[in-house]
């Protein structure tokens, strides 16, 4: 017996959520890929979404809680932006984010520059008594942050607070 074309793409997006979770801008050009017809997709992201299996709200929780310490909240929001999760759904992932856990950014930029500090093997000493060297490997640390996506006076106040705990005057 042949299958319909919506099963045949229902079977289609079934396959592809057994391999990984997709929001459903990915699901939709997945499926197109697949050469299914555009009303068909429509009638399928419909389905899934009635199944909840396609939601882009819990795909964003679930994507922030698994790179929230290796990424800030920029570089998180550009990355769900590309895989077609809107702002509305992103902002909603946040706010569930910030009422479930004490989450502290702060805590995750001082351990980045922690080990970029062990990274670069920063030396003290000089960093204390040369003015060039200490712009030089801030720059480069902060540079890194902002590279992950860390709002930059967020990383600046880490750096001092790194710097101080260590026991180096950063003026």
């Amino acid at each position: 017996m042949r299958m319909t074309p919506l099963e045949k793409c229902m079977n289609d997006a079934y396959g592809i959520l057994t391999r990984q979770d997709r929001t459903i801008a990915v699901m939709r050009e997945k499926l197109a890929g697949k050469n299914h017809e555009d009303d068909i997709i429509a009638a399928t992201l419909e389905r899934l979404i009635e199944q909840k299996l396609l939601d882009d709200v819990a795909y964003a929780v679930q994507y922030m809680r698994s790179h929230r310490y290796r990424h800030g909240d920029y570089r998180m929001r550009q990355m769900l932006l590309q895989k077609g999760v809107s702002d509305v759904d992103y902002q909603q992932a946040k706010a569930i984010l910030a009422d479930e856990d004490d989450f502290e950014t702060a805590a995750v930029i001082d351990t980045l520059i922690r080990k970029k500090c062990e990274q670069i093997a920063l030396d003290r000493e000089q960093y204390e008594s040369d003015y060039a060297y200490r712009q030089k490997t801030s720059a480069k640390i902060m540079r890194f942050l902002a590279g992950r996506g860390f709002d930059l006076s967020a990383v600046r106040d880490g750096l001092r607070r790194v710097l101080s705990s260590d026991g180096i005057d950063e003026d």
